[in-house]
């Protein structure tokens, strides 16, 4: 019986740590931090998916609605779901974690269907965000 109960805890936590459902930003940034991280990557994830007929699929949140503004000035369908929902098969999910990495320097780790994935750092600078020159990081397999 200890064992079948290990090997449930095991599947669970397991599931838990492979299986992102909600995205994460801190109370504490600047002012305006959304805006800026979503207009320096709006671009990018545009350049890697150059289709219009794309439909990226945000959460109702502070910075899924500024990258959602950014994206659909850049001609793409924006498509709100909430945090347990999932998109349909036409759609690319666009997931993020926004945190700071160390005092004074914030990062975001952003995933686009759990395949193609975007990380960039920030400097804080006189209470806003400055993107380190380092370009962003990526893996685009999609």
């Amino acid at each position: 019986m200890k064992h079948i109960l290990l090997l449930v805890a095991v599947f669970v936590l397991a599931g838990c740590a492979t299986k992102t459902t909600s995205n994460y930003m801190p109370d504490n940034l600047p002012d305006n931090s959304y805006a800026i991280i979503a207009h320096d990557i709006s671009p990018i994830i545009a350049e890697y998916n150059p289709a219009k007929s794309i439909s990226f699929t945000l959460h109702r949140d502070d910075f899924g609605r500024h990258l959602a503004n950014d994206l659909g000035q850049l001609g793409y369908e924006i498509v709100f779901i909430g945090q347990n929902e999932r998109q349909q098969e036409n759609q690319k999910e666009i997931r993020y974690t926004i945190d700071w990495a160390e005092p004074g320097s914030v990062y975001i780790a952003l995933t686009i269907n759990n395949r193609q994935r975007y990380t960039r750092s920030y400097t804080v600078d006189q209470s806003t965000l400055v993107a380190n020159k380092s370009k962003m990081i990526g893996v685009f397999d999609d």
